[in-house]
């Protein structure tokens, strides 16, 4: 048995307890938690393995969503969220990364790494040579000399950003809870915002980065006054 079909076996069997308990009476096998559209354990071919956080977070695969919602997210809003944290790892110069630069004034890529006591060292490979041209450009660095580099443009909307956030908590919420709260159409708006976030009024206040927390990555439930629900912590 796969993972898919062991995942699909164990959402089932807590559909059928939310049906139990007359949460639901929809008659579905599966139900993708983003469009809601059900399944049949031989369509199982339509649903695929969903990561949350999202793979460049370090996310592990712990729902099925269909194919649909999986490739619509993942081409819409996922890919916001991974150039925005390449974007915002860029500007650190992260101790041991590495990545590909452009020097305006010489016309010229390279590849920059940032060694572990912070040094920066740039190297321009043969196969980066257009002409002769560079070569003599080359010739004008010295040591000391300051240099403009100028890193791949990333393409963020940041709305897309909170988008790709929001699903991830989503699904999260799903693999902790199942269906017991999703199918309430309270979460319709959520829904429809991970799918279509261009079209709907972002939500405010429902996510912020916290760079020190006391709190371990989990899902929090909320009775205070001032904020009722799930806290989702990633």
């Amino acid at each position: 048995m796969t993972n898919k079909e062991k995942m699909f076996d164990a959402y089932n069997q807590h559909l059928n307890i939310v049906r139990g308990l007359n949460i639901t009476n929809r008659t579905d096998e599966y139900i993708c938690p983003i469009c809601l559209q059900g399944f049949c354990k031989d369509d199982i071919d339509q649903l695929s393995l969903e990561d949350a956080p999202q793979n460049a977070l370090g996310g592990k695969k712990i729902a099925l969503t269909c194919r649909k919602c999986n490739s619509t997210c993942g081409h819409t809003i996922d890919s916001h969220l991974v150039n925005s944290i390449i974007f915002y790892e860029n500007k650190k110069f992260l101790t041991g990364s590495e990545r590909k630069i452009r020097i305006p004034e010489l016309d010229i890529n390279g590849i920059l790494k940032v060694k572990n006591n912070n040094e920066k060292e740039l190297l321009i490979p043969k196969n980066y040579f257009k002409s002769s041209i560079h070569s003599e450009c080359l010739k004008t660095l010295v040591a000391g000399k300051e240099i403009g580099i100028q890193d791949k443009s990333q393409i963020v909307k940041f709305h897309y950003v909170t988008a790709a956030v929001i699903k991830s908590a989503y699904i999260i919420l799903f693999n902790k809870t199942g269906y017991t709260f999703l199918l309430d159409e309270y979460y319709n708006a959520i829904r429809k915002y991970i799918v279509a976030p261009e079209t709907i009024t972002r939500p405010k206040g429902m996510w912020k980065i916290i760079k020190i927390s006391n709190c371990s990555d989990g899902v929090y439930l909320s009775n205070s006054k001032k904020c009722r629900g799930f806290c989702i912590i990633y």
